[in-house]
């Protein structure tokens, strides 16, 4: 092969190489940033959360940075950051939900289902939650889960929490100063003595029965000990 054709040949694949970098260049930019898992919260509000730029060169984008920047809001919890090629950010997203209060000093502790620390409002304003007593806390930092010596009873409270929620028991008190000895105030202005965590889902069963069956008889008050997990008893006040 003579050296022309050979410098012409490496020119040509010079040319193709660019055009193909350019073409690439042009292709795969952030043109799309979809978020699903917005209830309350706006779409918008989470991609500005995100920090993305259109027209990003997609290869630059950092998914984990992004999750990091979205999970400073305490109201998100952030699921998956996707890149779908040539020009898509796909976010998910879980929203944060107001479950109970806890009081510390003049201020009360607003949580959700898993015990992150949403937002401190004073005391002034009126508990519109279920109040948490007999919980110590320690560290306390908006966005984070709940300080407190012995995490178990963070789960413990979890999972009553998730448990009254899915059973449709309003809760006006949850007393976690045992953690065998669970007291709840409902509000139907009745006592639960639930015992400790095991069998959950059946406690908030006979709860929820009970409570059914007491007002078809005219009780509004009176305590339902369900801590044998097994049956309920119904003892006037």
């Amino acid at each position: 092969m003579s050296k022309g054709k050979k410098a012409l040949m490496t020119v040509s694949l010079i040319i193709f190489v660019l055009a193909l970098a350019f073409v690439a260049y042009k292709l795969f930019r952030v043109r799309e940033i979809t978020v699903t898992g917005c209830e309350t919260l706006s779409e918008d509000y989470v991609i500005s959360l995100a920090g993305i730029a259109y027209d990003e060169f997609i290869f630059e984008v950092d998914t984990q940075e992004i999750l990091d920047a979205i999970d400073n809001e305490p109201y998100i919890k952030p699921v998956s950051v996707e890149i779908v090629y040539p020009d898509c950010i796909a976010i998910t997203i879980e929203e944060r939900k107001n479950a109970a209060c806890i009081e510390k000093g003049d201020n009360y502790l607003i949580i959700d289902d898993e015990c992150y620390l949403l937002e401190v409002l004073p005391k002034t304003s009126a508990a519109a939650y279920p109040l948490v007593i007999g919980l110590q806390t320690d560290e306390i930092k908006v966005g984070q889960r709940l300080g407190v010596s012995d995490t178990y009873l963070l789960d413990v409270l979890s999972d009553v929490l998730t448990g009254a929620e899915e059973a449709g028991i309003g809760l006006l008190c949850i007393d976690m100063s045992l953690a065998a000895d669970i007291v709840l105030e409902t509000q139907k202005g009745f006592t639960v003595e639930l015992g400790d965590d095991t069998g959950l889902n059946t406690k908030f069963a006979l709860i929820t029965s009970s409570i059914q069956e007491l007002e078809n008889r005219g009780k509004s008050s009176g305590t339902i000990d369900v801590a044998s997990g097994e049956s309920a008893y119904y003892r006037e006040n």
